[in-house]
């Protein structure tokens, strides 16, 4: 769950991407600036550290984040309110924002091994006819499904998953031999 703080920043820069019709191009370069901000354990521990002024890490942001005006704009807000270390939880809380507004709904696909780009389609055009929405997947490989597929939807969970059906089979089971 979001804190308070990271969800008043969100509202707070999706009233400017509403107002300037760019919900999308702001979604786009928020997570743009937080891979990089990820991505840099340096810029992290210069924009957080207390002893290194503010004039120099608003200089910083300027160098570092190629954005829009006003995304660069907030990056510096966030700086001068010391609310820099909230960016990840404001970037995600943002994208709820936007996806909404744009009828996107975000699906995880898990998998054992990487999808092809045909089969990643294939599910995509199914969900979105399914859901009447746009669908944005997040591949996520994880070794441990065995074979199969598993999709999180916002409120479902669609398993095919070899594993979950080894685990069905031995509930089935084990409630045979009781």
């Amino acid at each position: 769950m979001a804190s308070i703080v990271a969800r008043n920043y969100a509202d707070a820069i999706f009233a400017i991407a509403q107002k300037n019709s760019k919900i999308e191009s702001f979604k786009s370069e928020l997570n743009q600036v937080k891979k990089i901000f990820l991505s840099s354990d340096d810029l992290k521990k210069i924009i957080e550290h207390p002893d290194v002024l503010i004039d120099d890490k608003l200089t910083i942001i300027e160098k570092v984040f190629k954005a829009d005006k006003d995304i660069v704009s907030f990056l510096k807000v966030l700086v001068e309110n010391n609310r820099f270390s909230n960016l990840v939880s404001i970037v995600d809380e943002y994208e709820k924002l936007s996806n909404e507004a744009l009828g996107i709904e975000v699906v995880k696909v898990t998998s054992a091994i990487k999808l092809t780009d045909k089969q990643l389609e294939n599910i995509k055009n199914v969900l979105t006819k399914r859901l009447d929405k746009k669908v944005e997947l997040r591949e996520v490989i994880d070794p441990s499904c065995l074979a199969g597929i598993r999709i999180i939807l916002k409120d479902e969970i669609l398993d095919n998953t070899i594993d979950t059906k080894i685990k069905n089979i031995k509930n089935m089971i084990s409630k045979a031999v009781i």
